[in-house]
């Protein structure tokens, strides 16, 4: 599975001869997205407005793009400003993903979802977990009376939920692939959905490792969404760091040079189960970590002991999202990296200025 994965990823880099054999599919696909959106916004379907501002972070692509640091920065920034946010999410790899579940900074059951788990420790909030976003955000605001907005970690596709703000998280390195929607690229929606958001997040972390040759500047998908518009919305980067490295077995802290010290005489394999592994294994190199090995696992892969059985390092490093799920049998090789989405001060005033707007307006 994973293999099919990693191909179609890299494959939806470049156009190839053989995804024309997908364009009906994809032809299909662009439809049935485009009736639905178009269902929705001529109230054939009803979209659930909550007593409170909304703001969905979200993207239009397959793989991950950043969202989750991203809703964790925002949450810390306007909790600083008197602004506390409730959280809502699919809770990928959840059980009963239509009832909705809150999820705590201590909890550990690896049914209530990766993502889910690491935005519980690191905001120190219930997050509330479900298919059912309407649902979700509801419960939150009457278990969270003095919660000011819904944060929505990813849902920019799930129309029954209405929103107020709407961010698109695109990938710096990926941007949007080969500019076809599903099966034959990576998007969800067409280029032109990215015209009718608030704003843009670029995240611009860096990444070495090479992908499959583009047709087009890595930045076509920019100048293809203002070829089909007059008007962009605005555009922010965004980056990781503030590194730390954490023992996934005590919490002890475990500092970066001592890290590259031990990896110069010591075998480091990195892992992970994300959305795009190439990105975090060129960022811990880049940070001067020799990696003698990588593995790379499908998006949400529920890690067991038996993963590592044939892994054989001294240190073995992953996400703060895959290292959630190894708590219960990691040993003292096991060490995550967390990181925190670096965003400039003019990302938060446009949000900022948004939601004063929508206050002067009585939401």
């Amino acid at each position: 599975m994973r293999f099919i994965e990693a191909f179609f990823l890299r494959e939806w880099q470049r156009r190839s001869a053989w995804q024309i054999l997908l364009r009906p599919v994809a032809l299909l696909f662009w439809l049935l997205v485009y009736l639905r959106r178009w269902s929705f916004g001529r109230g054939w379907r009803a979209s659930r407005h909550l007593s409170k501002p909304v703001v969905v972070i979200g993207n239009i692509t397959v793989g991950g793009t950043g969202k989750t640091p991203l809703v964790i920065a925002l949450s810390a920034r306007l909790r600083s400003r008197g602004r506390m946010a409730a959280i809502v999410t699919r809770g990928s790899g959840g059980r009963e993903e239509r009832v909705v579940r809150r999820i705590g900074a201590l909890d550990a059951d690896d049914a209530l979802g990766d993502e889910a788990r690491v935005i519980a420790r690191r905001t120190q909030l219930l997050v509330y977990a479900s298919t059912d976003r309407v649902a979700a955000g509801v419960l939150a605001f009457q278990e969270n009376p003095n919660a000011a907005l819904v944060l929505s970690d990813d849902g920019l596709q799930h129309y029954r939920l209405a929103r107020d703000i709407e961010v698109a998280v695109v990938d710096g390195t990926r941007g949007l692939g080969n500019g076809w929607v599903l099966p034959a690229g990576p998007l969800r929606e067409p280029v032109t959905r990215l015209n009718a958001v608030d704003c843009i997040v670029v995240n611009k972390t860096a990444s070495t490792t090479p992908l499959a040759p583009r047709d087009s500047e890595p930045e076509e998908w920019l100048m293809q969404l203002r070829a089909n518009s007059n008007t962009v919305p605005p555009i922010f980067e965004m980056r990781y760091g503030a590194e730390r490295f954490v023992s996934v077995l005590d919490g002890a802290e475990r500092k970066l040079a001592d890290l590259i010290e031990q990896s110069s005489r010591q075998r480091v394999v990195a892992v992970a189960g994300i959305g795009f592994p190439a990105r975090f294994f060129a960022h811990l190199m880049s940070l001067g970590v020799r990696v003698q090995a990588t593995h790379a696992f499908a998006d949400h892969h529920g890690f067991r002991s038996e993963d590592f059985r044939d892994i054989t390092a001294d240190i073995i490093v992953m996400t703060e999202k895959d290292a959630v799920k190894c708590q219960a049998f990691a040993d003292d090789r096991f060490v995550e990296m967390r990181v925190d989405a670096l965003l400039p001060e003019a990302f938060y005033q446009f949000i900022e200025s948004r939601l004063a707007a929508l206050d002067a307006n009585g939401h």
